[in-house]
Protein backbone atom coordinates (compact mmCIF):
# COMPACT_ATOMS: atom_id res chain seq x y z
CA UNK A 1 0.00 0.00 0.00
CA UNK A 2 2.66 2.50 1.03
CA UNK A 3 5.03 1.58 -1.82
CA UNK A 4 2.43 2.53 -4.41
CA UNK A 5 1.30 5.73 -2.70
CA UNK A 6 4.85 7.05 -2.19
CA UNK A 7 4.96 8.10 -5.83
CA UNK A 8 1.69 9.96 -5.28
CA UNK A 9 2.38 11.54 -1.88
CA UNK A 10 -1.18 11.78 -0.61
CA UNK A 11 -1.68 12.98 2.97
CA UNK A 12 -2.77 9.47 3.93
CA UNK A 13 0.86 8.41 4.16
CA UNK A 14 1.49 10.96 6.90
CA UNK A 15 -1.41 9.42 8.83
CA UNK A 16 -0.94 5.65 8.61
CA UNK A 17 2.71 5.76 9.65
CA UNK A 18 1.65 6.76 13.18
CA UNK A 19 -0.37 3.60 13.89
CA UNK A 20 2.50 1.53 15.38
CA UNK A 21 3.42 4.40 17.73
CA UNK A 22 -0.20 4.79 18.88
CA UNK A 23 -0.50 1.11 19.79
CA UNK A 24 2.96 1.04 21.37
CA UNK A 25 2.30 4.00 23.66
CA UNK A 26 -1.02 2.57 24.82
CA UNK A 27 0.57 -0.83 25.44
CA UNK A 28 3.30 0.84 27.51
CA UNK A 29 0.63 2.66 29.52
CA UNK A 30 -1.06 -0.66 30.30
CA UNK A 31 2.16 -2.56 30.91
CA UNK A 32 3.74 0.03 33.19
CA UNK A 33 0.42 1.31 34.57
CA UNK A 34 1.55 4.88 33.96
CA UNK A 35 -0.53 7.85 32.82
CA UNK A 36 2.49 9.43 31.14
CA UNK A 37 2.38 6.86 28.38
CA UNK A 38 -1.35 7.50 27.91
CA UNK A 39 -0.57 11.21 27.40
CA UNK A 40 2.17 10.23 24.93
CA UNK A 41 -0.39 8.10 23.09
CA UNK A 42 -2.64 11.17 22.90
CA UNK A 43 0.19 13.24 21.46
CA UNK A 44 0.67 10.69 18.69
CA UNK A 45 -3.07 10.61 17.99
CA UNK A 46 -3.01 14.39 17.66
CA UNK A 47 -0.06 14.18 15.26
CA UNK A 48 -1.78 11.70 12.94
CA UNK A 49 -4.77 14.06 12.65
CA UNK A 50 -2.43 16.78 11.42
CA UNK A 51 -1.55 14.45 8.53
CA UNK A 52 -4.67 15.78 6.86
CA UNK A 53 -6.50 12.63 5.72
CA UNK A 54 -9.50 12.23 7.97
CA UNK A 55 -10.73 9.05 6.33
CA UNK A 56 -7.55 7.21 7.24
CA UNK A 57 -7.58 8.90 10.64
CA UNK A 58 -10.94 7.23 11.31
CA UNK A 59 -9.39 3.90 10.30
CA UNK A 60 -6.56 4.38 12.79
CA UNK A 61 -8.95 5.42 15.54
CA UNK A 62 -10.99 2.30 14.87
CA UNK A 63 -7.85 0.14 15.16
CA UNK A 64 -6.91 1.95 18.38
CA UNK A 65 -10.38 1.58 19.95
CA UNK A 66 -10.39 -2.11 19.06
CA UNK A 67 -7.04 -2.51 20.82
CA UNK A 68 -8.29 -0.64 23.89
CA UNK A 69 -11.32 -2.91 24.10
CA UNK A 70 -9.17 -5.97 23.49
CA UNK A 71 -6.75 -5.11 26.31
CA UNK A 72 -9.58 -4.07 28.59
CA UNK A 73 -11.35 -7.38 28.08
CA UNK A 74 -8.21 -9.09 29.36
CA UNK A 75 -8.48 -7.37 32.75
CA UNK A 76 -9.88 -9.56 35.49
CA UNK A 77 -10.40 -6.94 38.16
CA UNK A 78 -12.79 -4.02 37.92
CA UNK A 79 -10.04 -1.60 38.89
CA UNK A 80 -7.82 -2.83 36.04
CA UNK A 81 -10.67 -2.60 33.53
CA UNK A 82 -11.52 0.97 34.50
CA UNK A 83 -7.88 2.02 34.46
CA UNK A 84 -7.31 0.63 30.96
CA UNK A 85 -10.44 2.35 29.71
CA UNK A 86 -9.19 5.52 31.39
CA UNK A 87 -5.87 5.29 29.56
CA UNK A 88 -7.73 5.02 26.25
CA UNK A 89 -10.10 7.87 27.08
CA UNK A 90 -7.25 10.14 28.19
CA UNK A 91 -5.34 9.42 24.98
CA UNK A 92 -8.35 10.27 22.85
CA UNK A 93 -9.06 13.45 24.79
CA UNK A 94 -5.49 14.71 24.46
CA UNK A 95 -5.39 13.76 20.79
CA UNK A 96 -8.63 15.52 19.88
CA UNK A 97 -7.69 18.67 21.81
CA UNK A 98 -4.37 18.92 19.99
CA UNK A 99 -6.02 18.17 16.65
CA UNK A 100 -8.61 20.96 16.88
CA UNK A 101 -6.28 23.20 14.89
CA UNK A 102 -6.87 20.73 12.04
CA UNK A 103 -10.40 19.53 12.80
CA UNK A 104 -12.22 22.84 13.29
CA UNK A 105 -11.31 24.32 9.86
CA UNK A 106 -12.09 20.94 8.29
CA UNK A 107 -15.54 20.86 9.88
CA UNK A 108 -16.17 24.40 8.63
CA UNK A 109 -15.09 23.64 5.06
CA UNK A 110 -16.54 20.12 4.73
CA UNK A 111 -20.07 21.33 3.74
CA UNK A 112 -18.46 23.20 0.84
CA UNK A 113 -16.74 20.07 -0.48
CA UNK A 114 -17.29 19.16 -4.12
CA UNK A 115 -17.77 15.52 -3.09
CA UNK A 116 -21.40 14.55 -3.45
CA UNK A 117 -22.78 12.36 -0.64
CA UNK A 118 -23.21 8.75 -1.75
CA UNK A 119 -25.77 6.18 -0.78
CA UNK A 120 -24.55 2.97 0.81
CA UNK A 121 -24.97 1.13 -2.49
CA UNK A 122 -22.97 3.80 -4.35
CA UNK A 123 -20.21 3.71 -1.76
CA UNK A 124 -19.92 -0.05 -2.12
CA UNK A 125 -19.07 0.39 -5.81
CA UNK A 126 -15.60 1.44 -4.62
CA UNK A 127 -15.11 -1.77 -2.64
CA UNK A 128 -12.24 -4.19 -3.12
CA UNK A 129 -13.53 -6.83 -5.59
CA UNK A 130 -13.50 -10.39 -4.28
CA UNK A 131 -11.60 -11.53 -7.39
CA UNK A 132 -8.78 -9.15 -6.41
CA UNK A 133 -7.77 -11.36 -3.48
CA UNK A 134 -5.18 -12.71 -5.89
CA UNK A 135 -3.26 -9.45 -5.38
CA UNK A 136 -2.17 -10.68 -1.95
CA UNK A 137 -0.10 -13.29 -3.82
CA UNK A 138 0.52 -11.76 -7.27
CA UNK A 139 0.52 -7.95 -6.98
CA UNK A 140 0.73 -7.29 -10.72
CA UNK A 141 -1.81 -9.89 -11.82
CA UNK A 142 -3.85 -7.12 -13.46
CA UNK A 143 -0.77 -5.37 -14.80
CA UNK A 144 0.69 -2.08 -13.64
CA UNK A 145 -0.01 1.54 -14.57
CA UNK A 146 3.75 2.07 -14.73
CA UNK A 147 4.00 -0.48 -17.55
CA UNK A 148 0.77 0.85 -19.11
CA UNK A 149 -0.86 -2.59 -19.07
CA UNK A 150 -3.25 -2.21 -16.13
CA UNK A 151 -6.64 -3.60 -17.16
CA UNK A 152 -8.65 -4.14 -13.97
CA UNK A 153 -10.37 -0.74 -14.25
CA UNK A 154 -11.86 -1.82 -17.58
CA UNK A 155 -13.94 -4.33 -15.59
CA UNK A 156 -14.24 -2.40 -12.33
CA UNK A 157 -14.29 1.32 -13.29
CA UNK A 158 -14.27 2.52 -9.68
CA UNK A 159 -11.14 0.55 -8.77
CA UNK A 160 -7.58 1.71 -9.29
CA UNK A 161 -4.16 0.18 -8.77
CA UNK A 162 -3.06 2.25 -5.78
CA UNK A 163 -6.18 1.74 -3.67
CA UNK A 164 -6.04 -2.02 -4.11
CA UNK A 165 -2.45 -2.19 -2.86
CA UNK A 166 -2.35 -5.00 -0.31
CA UNK A 167 0.84 -6.89 -1.13
CA UNK A 168 3.16 -7.56 1.82
CA UNK A 169 5.43 -10.20 0.29
CA UNK A 170 5.12 -13.96 -0.14
CA UNK A 171 7.24 -15.01 2.83
CA UNK A 172 5.40 -12.49 5.00
CA UNK A 173 2.14 -14.27 4.18
CA UNK A 174 3.67 -17.62 5.13
CA UNK A 175 4.93 -16.20 8.44
CA UNK A 176 1.53 -14.62 9.11
CA UNK A 177 -0.19 -17.95 8.48
CA UNK A 178 2.14 -19.66 10.98
CA UNK A 179 1.33 -16.98 13.58
CA UNK A 180 -2.37 -17.89 13.58
CA UNK A 181 -1.71 -20.86 15.83
CA UNK A 182 -0.51 -18.51 18.57
CA UNK A 183 -3.81 -16.68 19.03
CA UNK A 184 -4.80 -18.51 22.19
CA UNK A 185 -1.43 -17.97 23.85
CA UNK A 186 -0.77 -14.44 22.69
CA UNK A 187 -3.46 -11.78 23.03
CA UNK A 188 -1.74 -9.47 20.55
CA UNK A 189 -1.92 -12.14 17.85
CA UNK A 190 -5.65 -12.49 18.53
CA UNK A 191 -6.08 -8.73 18.16
CA UNK A 192 -4.14 -8.68 14.89
CA UNK A 193 -6.22 -11.53 13.50
CA UNK A 194 -9.43 -9.66 14.31
CA UNK A 195 -8.06 -6.38 12.90
CA UNK A 196 -6.92 -8.07 9.68
CA UNK A 197 -10.22 -9.91 9.21
CA UNK A 198 -12.48 -6.94 10.01
CA UNK A 199 -10.53 -4.51 7.82
CA UNK A 200 -10.60 -6.96 4.89
CA UNK A 201 -14.36 -7.43 5.29
CA UNK A 202 -14.74 -3.65 5.35
CA UNK A 203 -12.69 -3.29 2.18
CA UNK A 204 -14.78 -5.96 0.46
CA UNK A 205 -17.92 -3.93 1.12
CA UNK A 206 -19.65 -6.56 3.23
CA UNK A 207 -22.63 -5.57 5.44
CA UNK A 208 -20.06 -4.82 8.15
CA UNK A 209 -19.17 -1.66 6.22
CA UNK A 210 -22.65 -0.29 6.94
CA UNK A 211 -21.62 0.15 10.58
CA UNK A 212 -18.83 2.50 9.49
CA UNK A 213 -21.03 4.23 6.92
CA UNK A 214 -23.80 5.13 9.36
CA UNK A 215 -21.76 5.80 12.50
CA UNK A 216 -18.81 7.87 11.20
CA UNK A 217 -19.68 11.50 10.39
CA UNK A 218 -18.96 12.38 6.77
CA UNK A 219 -18.49 8.76 5.66
CA UNK A 220 -21.12 9.21 2.97
CA UNK A 221 -18.86 11.72 1.21
CA UNK A 222 -15.78 9.53 1.25
CA UNK A 223 -14.89 7.14 -1.54
CA UNK A 224 -12.00 4.71 -1.59
CA UNK A 225 -13.60 1.91 0.39
CA UNK A 226 -10.66 -0.33 -0.53
CA UNK A 227 -8.38 1.90 1.55
CA UNK A 228 -9.29 -0.27 4.52
CA UNK A 229 -6.63 -2.55 3.09
CA UNK A 230 -3.99 -0.42 4.77
CA UNK A 231 -5.08 -1.98 8.09
CA UNK A 232 -5.12 -5.42 6.48
CA UNK A 233 -1.55 -4.94 5.29
CA UNK A 234 -0.50 -3.69 8.72
CA UNK A 235 -2.10 -6.70 10.40
CA UNK A 236 -0.46 -9.18 8.03
CA UNK A 237 2.96 -7.58 8.45
CA UNK A 238 2.66 -7.67 12.25
CA UNK A 239 1.41 -11.26 12.19
CA UNK A 240 4.36 -12.12 9.99
CA UNK A 241 6.69 -10.84 12.70
CA UNK A 242 5.03 -13.12 15.28
CA UNK A 243 5.23 -16.08 12.90
CA UNK A 244 8.91 -15.43 12.34
CA UNK A 245 9.47 -15.18 16.10
CA UNK A 246 7.69 -18.50 16.57
CA UNK A 247 10.11 -20.18 14.17
CA UNK A 248 13.06 -18.55 15.89
CA UNK A 249 12.02 -19.71 19.37
CA UNK A 250 10.73 -23.12 18.23
CA UNK A 251 8.23 -23.03 21.09
CA UNK A 252 5.59 -24.75 18.97
CA UNK A 253 6.69 -27.22 16.30
CA UNK A 254 5.10 -26.90 12.90
CA UNK A 255 2.30 -29.43 12.49
CA UNK A 256 1.38 -31.33 9.37
CA UNK A 257 -1.60 -29.21 8.27
CA UNK A 258 -0.09 -25.72 8.55
CA UNK A 259 1.88 -25.41 5.31
CA UNK A 260 -0.55 -27.60 3.30
CA UNK A 261 -3.36 -25.44 4.66
CA UNK A 262 -1.63 -22.29 3.42
CA UNK A 263 -1.03 -23.88 0.01
CA UNK A 264 -4.67 -24.98 -0.13
CA UNK A 265 -6.02 -21.47 0.53
CA UNK A 266 -3.57 -20.08 -2.02
CA UNK A 267 -4.63 -22.66 -4.62
CA UNK A 268 -8.33 -21.85 -4.13
CA UNK A 269 -7.74 -18.11 -4.61
CA UNK A 270 -5.40 -18.49 -7.60
CA UNK A 271 -7.55 -21.17 -9.21
CA UNK A 272 -10.73 -19.17 -8.74
CA UNK A 273 -9.13 -16.08 -10.26
CA UNK A 274 -7.90 -18.05 -13.26
CA UNK A 275 -11.38 -19.51 -13.74
CA UNK A 276 -12.91 -16.01 -13.75
CA UNK A 277 -10.42 -14.35 -16.07
CA UNK A 278 -9.11 -17.20 -18.23
CA UNK A 279 -11.13 -16.10 -21.28
CA UNK A 280 -9.91 -12.50 -20.97
CA UNK A 281 -6.29 -13.63 -20.73
CA UNK A 282 -6.60 -16.14 -23.56
CA UNK A 283 -7.96 -13.47 -25.92
CA UNK A 284 -5.23 -10.94 -25.09
CA UNK A 285 -1.69 -12.29 -25.68
CA UNK A 286 0.05 -9.33 -23.94
CA UNK A 287 -2.07 -9.87 -20.82
CA UNK A 288 -1.39 -13.60 -20.95
CA UNK A 289 2.35 -12.94 -21.26
CA UNK A 290 2.21 -10.70 -18.20
CA UNK A 291 0.29 -13.40 -16.33
CA UNK A 292 2.97 -15.98 -17.16
CA UNK A 293 5.76 -13.63 -16.04
CA UNK A 294 4.00 -12.83 -12.79
CA UNK A 295 3.24 -16.50 -12.22
CA UNK A 296 6.90 -17.45 -12.64
CA UNK A 297 7.93 -14.69 -10.25
CA UNK A 298 5.43 -15.87 -7.66
CA UNK A 299 6.46 -19.53 -8.02
CA UNK A 300 10.13 -18.65 -7.48
CA UNK A 301 9.34 -16.55 -4.42
CA UNK A 302 7.06 -19.22 -2.96
CA UNK A 303 9.60 -22.03 -3.33
CA UNK A 304 12.33 -19.85 -1.82
CA UNK A 305 10.07 -18.76 1.04
CA UNK A 306 9.04 -22.32 1.91
CA UNK A 307 12.65 -23.48 1.85
CA UNK A 308 13.70 -20.70 4.24
CA UNK A 309 10.76 -21.47 6.54
CA UNK A 310 11.74 -25.15 6.57
CA UNK A 311 15.33 -24.30 7.43
CA UNK A 312 14.22 -21.97 10.22
CA UNK A 313 11.89 -24.62 11.63
CA UNK A 314 14.57 -27.30 11.79
CA UNK A 315 16.07 -28.09 15.18
CA UNK A 316 19.77 -28.65 14.55
CA UNK A 317 20.27 -30.16 18.01
CA UNK A 318 17.47 -32.72 17.95
CA UNK A 319 19.79 -35.63 17.07
CA UNK A 320 22.57 -34.66 19.46
CA UNK A 321 22.85 -36.72 22.66
CA UNK A 322 21.97 -34.82 25.79
CA UNK A 323 24.88 -34.04 28.10
CA UNK A 324 24.98 -32.52 31.48
CA UNK A 325 26.67 -29.17 31.16
CA UNK A 326 26.72 -26.00 33.05
CA UNK A 327 24.05 -23.63 31.92
CA UNK A 328 25.45 -21.11 29.49
CA UNK A 329 23.81 -18.06 27.99
CA UNK A 330 21.59 -19.04 25.08
CA UNK A 331 22.95 -18.00 21.72
CA UNK A 332 21.34 -18.28 18.38
CA UNK A 333 23.19 -20.77 16.14
CA UNK A 334 24.98 -19.15 13.25
CA UNK A 335 22.81 -21.10 10.83
CA UNK A 336 19.65 -19.63 12.38
CA UNK A 337 21.01 -16.11 12.10
CA UNK A 338 21.96 -16.75 8.48
CA UNK A 339 18.51 -18.00 7.53
CA UNK A 340 16.86 -15.16 9.41
CA UNK A 341 18.93 -12.65 7.43
CA UNK A 342 18.04 -14.46 4.21
CA UNK A 343 14.35 -14.17 5.13
CA UNK A 344 14.77 -10.42 5.61
CA UNK A 345 16.66 -10.18 2.33
CA UNK A 346 13.90 -12.04 0.52
CA UNK A 347 11.28 -9.60 1.85
CA UNK A 348 13.36 -6.64 0.70
CA UNK A 349 13.99 -8.12 -2.74
CA UNK A 350 10.33 -9.08 -3.11
CA UNK A 351 8.99 -5.62 -2.29
CA UNK A 352 11.74 -3.87 -4.25
CA UNK A 353 11.14 -5.94 -7.39
CA UNK A 354 7.45 -5.11 -7.12
CA UNK A 355 7.72 -1.40 -6.36
CA UNK A 356 10.94 -0.04 -7.85
CA UNK A 357 9.20 0.98 -11.07
CA UNK A 358 7.13 3.44 -9.04
CA UNK A 359 10.27 5.49 -8.46
CA UNK A 360 11.62 6.13 -11.94
CA UNK A 361 14.89 7.96 -12.49
CA UNK A 362 14.54 11.29 -14.26
CA UNK A 363 16.66 11.81 -17.33
CA UNK A 364 19.62 14.00 -16.31
CA UNK A 365 19.24 16.03 -19.51
CA UNK A 366 15.99 17.46 -18.19
CA UNK A 367 17.95 19.31 -15.50
CA UNK A 368 19.85 21.36 -18.09
CA UNK A 369 18.33 23.86 -20.47
CA UNK A 370 19.86 24.86 -23.77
Amino acid sequence: YIVGWMEYPAPGLWVVTWLPAILLCYEKAVEKDHWGWAIACGLVIGMQFVGGQLQLSTFLLGAFLLYVLWRTAGGRERKVVLRRLGFGGAALAVGFVLAMVQLLPTMELAPLSARVPKTLAEARQFAFPLSHLVLFFVPNFFGSPVLRNYWANSIFPHVNFLETGCYVGVITLVFAWLAMRLWRRNGTVGYLLVLTTVSLLMALGTPLFAVYYYLVPGAEQLAGLARFLVLTAFGLAALGAFGFERLQKRELPMITWEIPGFLGVMAIILGGTWFIYSNVLAQNPPLLANFIRQGMRFAALLVTALFIVWMLARNPNKNEPTRKKKKAPKREPKAQITWALLALLLVLMDLFSFGFLFNPATDAELAFFE
